[in-house]
């Protein structure tokens, strides 16, 4: 401690100056070798000086050493000495004698001195010999003549000089290393006090406000450096002061009795502090575990046990606390450190959340309530809109049936003969009744759709017939408003891989609505292309008509919704067939688009995958040979609880050469089969009483009837009503209405394998 009485007692003083000593020494180390290093620079200059000038000598006093001219070479020698640093000359012959030798006028004794042995050894060794003393460099150089070595020239030089600039160049750096070190202690002091001391200081000011019972927040946490690692430690020694400083803590002998409580502990009880020091602990608890602590203590140590209980106030209110218990050996006695929490205001949290998770768990169920019955009115809603449907459909159908089926058979003249005026009226009524029926297909199959209940039925279909056929739906339209039809494909397609009835119901309201608004006189036509390297192909349907704004392309797709929607509006329709068109474009995974001018027409485009690999042309399905009459009459019994439909069914049959039994229940359906055993059933399924799907599974539960042929005739259309039906048993299923051809041929399909095990049918 004596050897350090010279050092400053400020720390900042002290590491200032550690640092002044560090960088003072650095710069002495340098200055040194800068010193060093000019002193062998000045050498070596003189060095090649000297050089320089010995070798000039030698080529200019070359050919009088040869020829021994010591005139001359004297000559040489004194003009030689003029130069300023150069104090004696002398040459010397081949063998190293002296031929004649030159002082400077103002050279000293010793530098008139001889060169001893030096010109022989440059002579010798052939090259030059440099020999330093402390006043002169002196420099010997072989002269060759004609290549043949013929004397030595040697020099003295005086080195005055070279100390001169020597002791000028220590003095230029010494004065800059001063100069630097002064610089850079200003700035190094500058900094540490900036970075170091200040900060120090702060931290120091924030400890004697702590000190004093004022808590602070240490400052400098932000930093990154060693110093804000010294600020964040010394916050967390704070916090952990402070909490020490409200947490209550009691020392507890073997025998319960507290010896020792903080400042917190007497706040916290309410007593005095010798009041509370003559306590045991049994007393401050109202339920808990600290007798058993106390036990366990003595039995052994104890450490780090953490339980909760409930303490008494000196006011007999009570709170829950949390102690961390641990044993100690104070003044040679074991004693328990236990430190003690009030956790009031987490048990009010943990109570509040409780009763929030129990609120939560209420409302979620009375959601869950309401979403269930939401749902349940939802599921309530759309059963009813099926039922309705499916009850539109019915009565809808079933009177068409009667209608399109009476005036068939009139303008089949199965009534007897009627007139022109009379057949005009019959297709009349035939077209308002077919486009009825459209209206109720379109809308049922735009539910079904929309519904996800709209399964299609691809298969390879062949690209020709599909356009002659489709093109023939509107052929008769056409020619009445004198509307020229086209088409037009490319040779290479032959098929596409599709739901061949979709496909045609999609094309089938294109060029509908290309009839419908294009003027007459006008043209449509149906254009087929395909890309195989995208793998599309188009179906391009385009009129001449009036085209369409394209301010009202966005919405011509919605449903119900028509470019014109005036009530005086000119063109017909519900303007649900373009909806349709692209919900069936879509089932397909294809688009559809428009191009449109008005005035001059539109083109709609449908674009469907396709590829080269299934260009295949579908196999032609063979057509067995229909017959032409029955060798007998078939029995038939005709199911239906409309009366106008069973009898016109009735009387078609009939008329036809069919013996039937007519039903109009399920009931009166089984009964008639059991009496008659007809050859084929047509069973209505929506009946009072026993429904027509009940009666099927009745006759198919018979083996007596169970191979009789049976045709569901329904106006059910909804989703599964057609796999219902031949699940139950049916052979096949229609729709009504079913034209008389269509009834007969189905039920002429039937009775084939009949006939081929016995003479019902004939050819």
């Amino acid at each position: 401690m004596m050897r350090q009485r010279w050092l400053p007692q400020n720390l900042y003083l002290r590491v200032l100056l550690a640092m002044v000593a560090s960088i003072a020494t650095v710069l002495t180390v340098v200055t040194a070798l800068t010193i060093a290093v000019s002193q062998e620079r000045l050498k070596g200059e003189m060095l090649a000086h000297a050089q320089y000038y010995s070798h000039i000598l030698t080529h200019a006093a070359s050919v009088y050493v040869a020829q021994q001219d010591t005139h001359q070479l004297l000559m040489t020698a004194q003009a030689a000495t003029d130069e300023r640093q150069v104090q004696f000359i002398a040459f010397f012959d081949q063998g190293g004698e002296l031929l004649t030798a030159a002082a400077a006028p103002n050279a000293e004794a010793a530098m008139r001195a001889s060169f001893d042995e030096l010109p022989r050894q440059a002579q010798a060794q052939q090259q030059s010999i440099v020999r330093w003393s402390d006043d002169s460099l002196e420099l010997a150089q072989p002269i060759v003549y004609q290549g043949q070595p013929v004397g030595t020239v040697a020099l003295r030089i005086d080195t005055s000089s070279l100390e001169a600039s020597f002791n000028w160049e220590v003095l230029h750096n010494v004065v800059i290393a001063v100069t630097l070190v002064v610089s850079i202690s200003i700035v190094v002091g500058l900094l540490l006090h900036q970075l170091v001391i200040a900060p120090l200081r702060r931290l120091s000011a924030t400890a004697d406000q702590i000190s004093a019972g004022r808590w602070a927040v240490p400052p400098g946490q932000e930093r990154t450096d060693e110093l804000g690692r010294v600020a964040r430690s010394f916050s967390k020694m704070v916090s952990v002061l402070q909490a020490r400083e409200t947490q209550v803590t009691l020392f507890v002998r073997t025998d319960g009795r507290i010896i020792e409580a903080n400042r917190a502990a007497v706040a916290a009880y309410g007593y005095d502090r010798e009041a509370l020091l003559n306590r045991n602990i049994l007393d401050l608890q109202v339920t808990g575990y600290a007798g058993e602590i106390v036990e366990q203590l003595r039995r052994g140590p104890v450490e780090g046990l953490v339980f909760e209980e409930a303490h008494r106030r000196s006011d007999g209110s009570t709170f829950p606390v949390e102690v961390t218990a641990r044993s100690a050996v104070i003044d040679g006695q074991q004693v328990i450190i236990s430190d003690i929490r009030d956790i009031t205001e987490r048990r009010q949290a943990e109570a509040a959340l409780v009763a929030e998770r129990t609120l939560l768990a209420q409302r979620v169920e009375e959601r869950t309530a309401d979403l269930s019955a939401a749902n349940a009115r939802l599921a309530r809603a759309l059963r009813l809109k099926d039922e309705f449907l499916a009850m539109m459909s019915h009565e809808l159908r079933t009177p068409l049936n009667a209608i399109l089926g009476i005036t068939e058979a009139l303008d089949e003249e199965l009534y007897g003969p009627i007139g022109a005026r009379q057949r005009q009226a019959l297709t009349t009524v035939t077209q308002s009744g077919r486009h009825l029926l459209a209206i109720l297909s379109d809308i049922l199959d735009l539910t079904r759709i929309e519904a996800g209940n709209e399964t299609l039925d691809p298969r390879a279909v062949n690209v020709e017939s599909l356009c002659r056929s489709t093109l023939q739906l509107v052929q008769s339209a056409a020619q009445q408003k004198d509307i020229r039809t086209h088409c037009k494909l490319v040779s290479e397609v032959v098929s596409v891989h599709a739901d061949e009835r979709r496909l045609i119901q999609i094309l089938a309201n294109l060029l509908d609505n290309a009839v419908k608004f294009t003027p007459a006189g006008g043209a449509i036509g149906l254009n087929v292309d395909a890309d195989a390297a995208r793998e599309r192909i188009q179906f391009c349907v385009w009129d001449t008509g009036i085209g369409i704004a394209e301010a009202e392309v966005d919405r011509l797709f919605q449903p119900f919704t028509q470019v014109d929607g005036r009530l005086a509006r000119k063109y017909g329709g519900i303007g649900l067939g373009l909806t349709l068109v692209r919900r069936l474009v879509d089932l397909h995974g294809g688009s559809v688009s428009l191009e449109s001018t008005p005035g001059q027409g539109s083109s709609f485009t449908v674009s469907l995958p396709w590829s080269a690999a299934e260009n295949i042309a579908p196999v032609a399905r063979e057509l067995e040979a229909r017959p032409t009459g029955w060798s007998r009459p078939p029995r038939v019994v005709i199911a239906d609880d409309h009366e106008i439909t069973l009898s016109f069914y009735a009387d078609l049959l009939t008329g036809q050469g069919c013996r039937v039994a007519a039903a109009r229940t399920g009931d009166e359906a089984l009964a008639q089969v059991w009496a008659t055993r007809p050859d084929v059933v047509v069973m209505d399924i929506q009946m009072p009483g026993m429904d027509g799907l009940t009666a099927i599974r009745h006759i198919r539960g018979e083996p007596e009837l169970a191979a009789v042929p049976i045709i569901a005739l329904t106006a059910l259309t909804m989703p599964g009503d057609r796999e219902r039906c031949l699940a139950a048993g049916a052979n096949v299923y229609l729709a009504k209405p079913v034209s008389l051809r269509t009834l007969l041929a189905v039920i002429t399909e039937l009775l084939l394998p009949v006939a081929a095990g016995g003479d019902l049918v004939g050819g």
